[in-house]
């Protein structure tokens, strides 16, 4: 690649492209590929018959723990300005040692902090 935003711009197009198109076939495939019953309630179905009801309780309590974590995760990274920010360095914080400027002192930054 000789470097050029438009080169950037025309694969990161076509990158999109195809994991939608991807995306769409793979999404297509799992509908054919379920039985014809699956989505009815008549078919009575529970997760993990054969356990003791003690350890299916534990793993769907534990289960349900994890999915209302990682929707909190996803609510709090959808915020404007926290991604990254949650683990980022203090302020007053030394530049990497790479002989970089800080953040806050390269005009092409932006900075959310006050």
């Amino acid at each position: 690649m000789d470097g050029s935003i438009e080169t950037y711009l025309l694969v990161g197009f076509a990158l999109s492209v195809i994991a939608s198109v991807g995306g769409i076939v793979v999404i297509g495939i799992v509908l054919v590929k379920l039985p014809p019953g699956y989505f009815s309630d008549s078919a009575a179905r529970q997760f993990l018959p054969a356990t003791h009801p003690l350890v299916r309780w534990t793993v769907v309590f534990v289960k349900n723990v994890l999915g209302a974590a990682l929707v909190m995760l996803g609510l709090i990274m959808s915020v404007p300005g926290i991604p990254g920010r949650i683990w980022a360095p203090e302020r007053g914080a030394e530049a990497p040692e790479r002989g970089a400027e800080p953040a806050s002192d390269r005009p092409d930054s932006v900075n959310f902090g006050p």
